[in-house]
């Protein structure tokens, strides 16, 4: 799967189902992209389990660029996955969106109120 967008969040898949199980094998996933929060996916799931997958340039404009979710009883697996990043980052334009407090490079993972 390869170019998708969101103008806000979840660039791939804005779920809302705490029951849902997201089970992904082999897949390549590619340039996806959230204007504010989780690049590949924004909401609650109840679990998210990856094998033997690509994720290669999954952003976010703000934070969680892979997956942000708020539910206190996630279950993720993530094994033998390759993880590319951009393979030319800018330092300057990184420590400089740091120093300005208010960064734009966000954070791969944002899982909050996990136990």
């Amino acid at each position: 799967m390869a170019y998708f967008e969101s103008v806000i969040n979840g660039g791939f898949l804005y779920a809302g189902n705490p029951a849902m199980t997201l089970v992904t094998n082999g897949c390549k996933w590619n340039h996806l992209r959230a204007g504010n929060i989780g690049g590949f996916m924004y909401g609650n799931v109840a679990s998210m389990d990856m094998s033997n997958c690509d994720l290669t340039n999954i952003t976010a404009g703000a934070g969680g660029s892979f997956m942000q979710t708020t539910l206190n009883t996630f279950d993720f697996k993530l094994s033998t996955c390759n993880v590319n990043c951009n393979p030319t980052p800018n330092p300057a334009a990184i420590a400089a969106s740091i120093t300005s407090n208010t960064p734009n490079t966000g954070s791969f993972f944002d899982i909050a109120s996990a136990s």
